[in-house]
Formats: C-alpha cells, structure tokens, sequence
C-alpha cells in the first residue's frame, strides 16, 4: 500500500515535470479533489519553473491552496507575481487558457474573504474567456462560483438559479467531460442546490416553507446519483450530505433523528481530521440537546468547545450563539446569576459584531437571528433580575427566621421558578395560537388529501369538537369523504392520530377560553371538561397535563397569581 502511494506521487511529480504539456492543469484539478495534501506536493514542484505559463498558474495554485487552509499572509503577494508571469506570455489562446486558471483562483480566494468589490468582474471574465475557449469545465467552476458570489451578496434565490443551470449543464455535457470531474462536480452542486434551497427556509420559512421540500428533493438527488454512477464521494461531501440531511430534521423539530445525522458528520470529520467540522457537529448536538430539553447534556456539549477553536475558525457567530444558550440553560437549571453572566456576554459580543462588521458584510440572515435572540435575551434578563431582586428583599427578611425557613424558602424558590417557566413557555404558546391562524403543512402529493386537510382546518371554526358526539365518522361525514381517507390524511401529513388531533384541538380551545374570560376560571373542572366535549373529568386531566406539563387546576391557580 505504501509503495502504491509513493509510486502514485512519483507518477504525478514526472507529470508536472512535463512543462511543455497542458495536461498539469486537469492533473493538478485532479489530484486537487483527491487531496490537498498531494496537490501542495505537486504544485510546489512545479513552481520552481522558468516557463512563464507553468509559472503563472502554479503561483496561484499556491494561493489557492493557502486560502483552503486558511493561510492568508502570503497570498496576495502571490497573486501578484502570478499576474505578472502572465504578461510574459503575451497575447494569444494560451495567455487566455492561463489566465482563466488564475482568474478562477483569484475568484475563489476574493469569495472566501468576503471581497465583493471586483470579484463580479474577475467571474465575468473568466465566464467570457472559458465560453471563448469552449472550456466547460472551467465554464461550469466560473458558474460555481457565481452561485457562491450571488450567495453571498444575498441574492440567494439567484444562486440556486445558477446552481440549477450548472446541474444542467454538466448532464448535458458529460460524453465531453472527464469522468471524475463529472461525477464530483454533479455530486457537489446537488449539495449545494440543497444547502442554498435550505438558507431560504432558514431566511424566510413563512415565504419559503415549500424549500425544505426542494432540498430533500436535492438530498434525494446527491443519494440517488451517487449510488447510480457508483461515486466515492470525499469526506467534505459526506458530511455536507450528512449535515444538510441533520439540518432538515432539524427545522421539522425533529430533534432525535438530527442528532443521529450531526454524529455521523462527527465520526466522519474525526475519522479525516477536520478539525472545523468536528466543532460544527458538536455544536449542532448541542443545539438538538437544548431543544430537546435535554439542558445538562447540551451544556456539556458546549463546554467541550473551547474559545481558542472559536478564534482559531472564525466562528464569532458561534460564539455569540453559544453565550444566548447557556443563558438560557442556567435559567433552566435554577442558576440566575450564570443566566445574567451570559445574557451580558451575548448583548456585549452582539453589538461588538454589529461595530466591527462593515454594512456590505452583514448577513442578513444573521441580523434576523440575532435580533429575535436578543429579544428573547432581553426578556429573561428582566425576569431574571427581578427574580435576583425579589431574592434579596426575602432574604433580608429570612435570615432572622432561621436555618429551618431558610431551607423552606429555597424549597418554594426552586418549585416556583420551575412553574413559571413552565407557564411562561404555555402563555407564549397561547399567545401564538391566537394570532397564527393558518396551518402550515409540508406540500403533499395526494390532491385528495390536500382536498381533506383543507376542510378539516375549515370545520375547526365551527368547534364541532365541543360536542361529546364528535367523533371520526361524523367529521368524514360532514367533509363529503370517509372515516379511512381522513384517518390516513390526518396521521401522515400531521404526523398525528385523529385522536391526538382532537384532544389538541380541544385543550388549546380551553387554554385560550380559560385565559381570556376570567368567569371561565371559576367554573368547576368538571363543567370545563364537559363544555369541550370530555364525558370524564379523568380524562380531561390526563390530556391537559399531556399538553402543557400542568393539571387544570395548577394552571387557573397560576394564572391567577400571575393576573393578580
């Protein structure tokens, strides 16, 4: 096996050896996909040639190189001496064939950094000159990179347009394409249709909530060919495949299932070394962990991501992140004063972000999000300072009572701030029911589902479910269809039985009835229970609790302290 390798380098070093050929060019994009390590290798042989040409595209393949290992000091003054060599070469077909190569690099290297000043010009050009050449390979890597331009400047439905154009061209022009080429670039651009189709959910998921859709459809895509052509695809691209599909599950809260893709994108970077991705798949662990309730273990998560990988990668987005959720968590776990820690951290390195990042540079998407997490921040400061408020005035007055009521106070503490944030969490969840009144489902396929689904959220107005006769057979009846086709609607597009449909149904028609009609409180659990439709006082317990964590009668006499 070693021998094999080190033949293979040998092969490859005789090949770049071969100045007066074209072929070092596809050589080095080939070995490039393979690893960078033995492109370095090759690439460094080569530049110590006196032949303009070779020269010019060497130096910047150098560049190229540093910029994929984050290695920014030398680059630029590479660049340089790249455009230099090329003006030796002078005018002609092989002064554009190698000035495409370092107009490509040079793209590339300008996108990374965020540069958008003149990269839209150096892609321009190179598109001009790889269409005058009828080079479509580099063609379609100009293309590429115009997706990632538009990507960048947020024009993101304009980047998945691109990307879209680049699938079609590569299927139309595979008989003219090397095989490898054809297969990673295919493989790549599915992926990258799916991580840009997702950035629009994740930017908009009201106006774009049909985008997770397309990008399972990109997913299914990626799978399907590489299973089809038999492809190996590179550590970047399973974890890409991997990560995306995490992400999916991730927005359908579907939390469990995320966390099985982030661990296989874990074992993977591990297994390659990357050290980058490893960080991002722990974190996004940690993410699923906190949402799934789970606040110890997201919390010992996080702690394993140490500030010098944050520098080190430059995830200071991640870092401001991280400081809202461990607010969040010493909230949930009782500790006030950690929760005021990270609260303060999460505003300070937000506004430090907002100074130091120029106007062109502000990802929209980030905006957004850290504007909604410092609303949230900016509220569970107040009511963490007023918990730390009311903490001393009953202290002052506690210390001469004794160990014995000291102890009690804790014990009332501890179970009041676990009631109310179970409260605070249902009211949100009132609030949201009152003001959101359209049901988003997943697109369907099946028009006769569709056709049932939509009159099922039509009946819910006339609260038909208050009657203790409301049953499957009676709402099939009313809607024009049967008791099979509704059942099946209901549990595969919903997710849910008809029964769990009906028992949410009745329990957020009670929550929002108990909350805004303060006669309702008075009425006897009983009588609440029959007025949605329940035949047993038991019953109605048990479904409530389900739903909010609360009985009936814990949550009225909440809710009334808290109105009082």
């Amino acid at each position: 096996m070693r021998y094999n390798f080190c033949f293979f380098i040998f092969l490859y070093l005789f090949a770049f050896q071969v100045s007066n050929s074209q072929d070092y060019k596809k050589e080095f994009y080939k070995i490039q996909q393979a690893s960078d390590t033995l492109a370095k290798i090759c690439i460094d042989s080569l530049v110590v040639t006196n032949i303009p040409n070779a020269k010019a595209f060497s130096l910047s393949a150098q560049a190229y190189l540093l910029v994929k290992e984050k290695k920014y000091v030398q680059i630029d003054s590479l660049f340089e001496l790249a455009f230099k060599e090329l003006k030796k070469i002078g005018d002609g077909r092989l002064f554009l064939e190698e000035k495409l190569h370092v107009l490509y690099f040079y793209g590339y290297y300008l996108i990374t950094k965020h540069d958008t000043k003149i990269v839209n010009d150096i892609i321009n050009q190179g598109l001009e000159h790889s269409l005058e050449l009828d080079d479509i390979e580099m063609q379609i890597r100009f293309q590429n990179l115009q997706a990632r331009y538009y990507n960048l400047i947020e024009l993101r439905e304009q980047a998945l347009k691109m990307t879209r154009e680049a699938i079609q061209k590569l299927k139309l022009s595979q008989n003219q394409l090397d095989d490898w080429f054809f297969k990673d670039h295919l493989t790549t651009m599915y992926l990258n249709g799916a991580n840009r189709s997702a950035s629009l959910y994740l930017l908009d998921s009201i106006k774009y909530r049909t985008y997770v859709d397309t990008t399972e459809a990109f997913l299914k895509n990626a799978s399907k060919f590489i299973k089809t052509y038999n492809v190996n695809p590179n550590p970047i691209q399973q974890i890409q495949l991997m990560g995306i599909s995490g992400a999916v599950e991730f927005y359908k809260k579907n939390y469990h299932q995320s966390i099985e893709y982030y661990e296989k994108c874990l074992i993977i970077a591990s297994n390659n070394g990357l050290k980058k991705k490893i960080f991002q798949s722990k974190y996004k662990i940690a993410e699923c962990n906190f949402f799934l309730g789970n606040y110890s273990t997201a919390k010992q998560v996080f702690d394993e991501l140490s500030q010098d990988e944050l520098n080190q990668y430059r995830l200071v987005i991640n870092r401001i992140r991280i400081n809202y959720y461990y607010a969040l968590i010493y909230q949930e776990l009782g500790d006030t004063e950690k929760s005021l820690k990270y609260s303060k951290a999460f505003n300070d390195e937000s506004h430090s972000h907002y100074r130091d990042m120029s106007e062109e540079k502000l990802n929209s998407f980030i905006t957004n999000e850290l504007k909604s997490k410092q609303k949230i921040i900016n509220d569970l400061d107040i009511a963490n300072k007023k918990v730390r408020q009311k903490d001393q005035y009953i202290a002052i007055g506690l210390i001469a009572l004794g160990v014995v009521l000291i102890t009690v106070f804790f014990y009332v503490k501890r179970q009041k701030n676990h009631f109310k944030v179970k409260v605070n969490k249902l009211l949100t969840h009132i609030d949201s029911l009152e003001n959101n009144d359209q049901y988003q489902t997943v697109t369907i396929e099946e028009e006769k589902a569709k056709t049932i689904l939509t009159k099922l959220k039509k009946i819910e107005k006339q609260q038909l479910f208050t009657s203790q006769n409301y049953s499957l057979n009676k709402v099939a009846k009313k809607i024009g269809s049967n008791s099979t086709y509704v059942s099946q609607a209901v549990n595969t597009y919903w997710n849910k039985s008809f029964t769990e449909y009906t028992n949410e149904l009745r329990i957020n028609y009670i929550l929002l009835k108990i909350k805004n009609d303060k006669q309702y409180q008075k009425f006897k659990l009983e009588a609440i229970a029959q007025s949605v439709g329940y035949k047993s006082l038991r019953s109605f317990n048990k479904h409530f609790k389900a739903q909010t964590g609360l009985s009936p009668k814990s949550y009225i006499t909440l809710l009334k302290k808290d109105n009082s």
